[in-house]
């Protein structure tokens, strides 16, 4: 088994990233088409120790490692709380902004919005993650962004 998983790794690292890319891309699409699907609910433990030793788990730690073993009710607010940012493909603009609760003061426009969402979440104790998606990333305001559009699998120019 340990034979065929190095060869199978051998084999794609050999392989150019964009071929890999494409590949992942055709292999999504057949499997799930153009859904993108999330879960609302989110799995927090409250305690950070545990007797597995799984080592994939990013979260536990150690006795010896943490001041306490449950979390604290900041830390639980700090993992439920985040706020999502796609900028634009300038990296100016904020073009997905995803927050629970919505709130009325955090919509701002245009150049720079992207900056001051992600300042104003942090003042407000949201976890923020700045996420590039390409196709997301496009605003269609000129004609040159139509054509980027194009080139990443919008509709035919």
């Amino acid at each position: 088994m340990q034979t065929e998983a190095a060869a199978l790794l051998a084999a794609l690292e050999a392989r150019p990233l964009a071929e890999l890319l494409a590949s992942a891309r055709e292999l999504r699409e057949t499997g799930h088409g153009p859904r993108i699907s999330y879960s609302r609910k989110v799995f927090i433990p409250l305690t950070r120790l545990c007797r597995n030793t799984c080592g994939y788990c990013t979260f536990v730690r150690g006795p010896r490692e943490v001041a306490h073993p449950y979390l604290l009710p900041e830390e639980v607010l700090e993992i439920a709380r985040p706020c999502i940012l796609v900028p634009d493909r300038h990296r100016r603009g904020t073009n997905l902004l995803g927050i629970a609760p919505a709130r009325a003061d955090m919509f701002r426009f245009g150049p720079g919005s992207m900056r001051g969402h992600a300042a104003l979440a942090r003042r407000l104790g949201y976890r923020v993650h700045i996420q590039a998606c390409e196709i997301l990333a496009l605003d269609l305001d000129l004609p040159s962004d139509y054509a980027a559009w194009h080139r990443v699998g919008g509709v035919p120019a």
